[in-house]
């Protein structure tokens, strides 16, 4: 449980310094956390083919929710990249009946922060 508090100040640590690829070593080294806590059952069969195929791709990746939660997702290591991705997944998915119900959503990081602006 430590780990996981050290490892949360280093993520931090990677957002001030908007650091992507340390963030994503950050959400790499929580994956492997959650395994060890969690055993390797906590990753279905199909997820580990998803990020075995991203991890060229990614910096790091992990499941989002209470036991995995059913969202992935990932810190990747080029911008704008989504369809490329897209095509990896499906390819490492093909025939195995779960190609049909991924979805996929684009999100970035905000690495200016709140900002707040004074109308007169």
């Amino acid at each position: 449980m430590r780990n996981l508090v050290a490892n949360a100040e280093v993520c931090a640590k990677a957002f001030e310094r908007r650091d992507v690829e340390a963030l994503g070593k950050c959400v790499e080294h929580y994956r492997v956390q959650k395994k060890l806590m969690a055993g390797d059952m906590c990753e279905p069969a199909h997820v580990t083919k998803i990020m075995d195929a991203l991890k060229p791709h990614v910096w790091g990746q992990a499941m989002a929710g209470a036991g995995g939660g059913g969202f992935m997702y990932c810190i990747t290591k080029q911008a704008g990249v989504q369809a490329e991705l897209e095509a990896t997944v499906r390819s490492a998915l093909a025939g195995s009946g779960f190609e049909s119900v991924v979805t996929f959503h684009r999100a970035r990081i905000d690495l200016d922060g709140l900002v707040v602006t004074q109308l007169s």
